[in-house]
């Protein structure tokens, strides 16, 4: 209750960090989600915080091998934390779940962010002034990828109108991303979408949370994405899918406890 009211200008109470199904938050029950849960807060008492990923996450296979994830790709490549990764996306919240904890590293748990975790992230950077909240609450355009900015691509991949039979293209010196078109980028793609050492939290891909909706078995995803204006959809906001949905502009950033 205190961590919620002290990061309260991010959070919204219809949602909450509540087990609906497996097939929402990717448990086996809501013993196990609990547990997930009081280990990450016994983790922030004891640690003063929790980490994230500087990245979100990225299929190593496809990546290596410059092909473009589809609908069919599936989740049986390797999923990484590195910089100028594909995303990976075409995956759905328990898919998600599931590929998360498998970067779990020694002594330490894996899993997608709780709600509560991205509401303390957006607290920590107000508090050290990496973002006004203004930025993080009424228009993140300065800071992410989103469909009607434009601005210089350092490094990576890109994929212009991204569909299953779009390809990759390579980053070319001084690339710049057109307003007005979507565009998905690889991860760290750009200095100017990181901050605090966090790359592309705001646009690019929506990203899975472990939160649900009061009696609503939807998944939840927060930070929008390529195909979003950054007013309408900010840092902050919420994004409701079925248990059974998957598309390429959501993807998901692990958390670790």
């Amino acid at each position: 209750e205190d961590l919620a009211t002290y990061a309260s200008a991010y959070r919204d109470s219809n949602y909450s960090d509540t087990f609906y199904s497996t097939e929402q938050a990717g448990f086996s029950g809501p013993e196990e989600y609990n547990e997930a849960k009081n280990n990450m807060l016994r983790s922030v008492y004891k640690n003063s915080g929790f980490w994230i990923g500087r990245y979100e996450v990225g299929d190593s296979v496809v990546t290596t091998n410059n092909i473009t994830r589809t609908s069919s790709t599936g989740i049986s490549n390797t999923p990484v934390i590195k910089v100028n990764q594909i995303p990976y996306n075409y995956v759905t919240c328990s898919q998600a779940q599931t590929l998360s904890q498998q970067l779990s590293t020694v002594g330490k748990t894996s899993s997608l962010m709780f709600g509560i975790q991205w509401d303390l992230v957006l607290k920590f950077i107000e508090n050290k002034k990496g973002k006004t909240q203004y930025e993080l609450l009424s228009d993140s355009s300065s800071w992410g990828n989103y469909f009607h900015v434009s601005f210089t691509v350092d490094r990576g991949l890109y994929q212009m109108e991204p569909n299953e039979d779009s390809k990759y293209e390579i980053v070319r010196k001084n690339f710049e991303k057109p307003s007005n078109t979507n565009v998905l980028l690889s991860t760290g793609n750009s200095e100017r979408n990181k901050v605090l050492n966090i790359y592309d939290l705001t646009g690019n891909v929506w990203e899975y949370t472990l939160e649900g909706k009061q009696n609503n078995n939807n998944c939840i995803a927060r930070g929008s994405s390529f195909n979003n204006y950054s007013t309408l959809n900010t840092v902050t906001k919420y994004y409701e899918t079925t248990t059974s949905y998957s598309w390429n502009h959501i993807g998901f950033r692990v958390t670790m406890f």
